[in-house]
């Protein structure tokens, strides 16, 4: 169940990079570098920025 979430996420991402080359081209060379699918490098590009208002704003924006 949780894999077929994860694919349904990255197939999404990925369709969404599909239709904006200006953005594919970036995350594309990030991830050739890191070695790491492009759907990934996108999560945790999303994900930096949840954490850092979680530690620093006392996770207020969540409730």
């Amino acid at each position: 169940m949780a894999m077929e979430v994860v694919e349904n996420v990255k197939g999404k991402i990925n369709e969404f990079l599909a239709r904006y080359p200006q953005i594919d081209g970036p995350i594309t060379q990030v991830s050739d570098k890191v070695k790491v699918e492009k759907a990934f490098v996108v999560m945790g590009l999303l994900a930096v920025p949840l954490v850092l208002l979680m530690l620093w704003g006392n996770g207020d924006f969540a409730m």
